[in-house]
């Protein structure tokens, strides 16, 4: 069992594995499992989502793995909850990983600020640049027209 500490308070934490790392091409056959067992009486259910849409590949199992094979490119979240087989709680423990299919490009930038929409030879403007994930280096170069 792995453990971590959060704030003080002691967490577990489930860790899903895959036997091919991301990316991959479609149609390729990729096993999804835990790679640390909570405990002997869970069962496992396995969720894709791409686009905002959650697909169950396989529902509440005791088999803590599964098998899924993408039919298309895109950014997928592998989702992994657990409950007890005769627990009263919906779910126990719920883990998440990315995992990409063919070739998606996720942009850097999210959006640019620039003080002034004139730009005048000689005269200071701001420009803000609001980065997707940190840290992101930029370099700036002026152009004429």
């Amino acid at each position: 069992m792995y453990m971590y500490i959060l704030g003080g308070i002691c967490m577990n934490e489930m860790i899903i594995g895959t036997s091919l790392s991301s990316p991959q091409e479609k149609g390729t056959e990729i096993k999804i499992y835990i790679e640390n067992k909570m405990s002997d009486d869970l069962l496992y259910k396995f969720i894709i989502n791409c686009d905002g849409g959650w697909e169950t590949i396989r529902d509440f199992h005791e088999e803590d793995f599964t098998y899924w094979t993408p039919k298309e490119d895109g950014k997928y979240m592998i989702m992994v909850q657990s409950k007890k087989r005769h627990g009263k709680k919906p779910i126990e423990f719920t883990s998440r990983m990315d995992f990409i299919i063919g070739s998606v490009e996720e942009k850097l930038i999210k959006d640019i600020i620039i003080s002034n929409n004139e730009i005048k030879l000689g005269e200071k403007i701001e420009i803000d640049v609001v980065p997707n994930k940190l840290p992101i280096l930029c370099k700036y170069w002026i152009k004429e027209d």
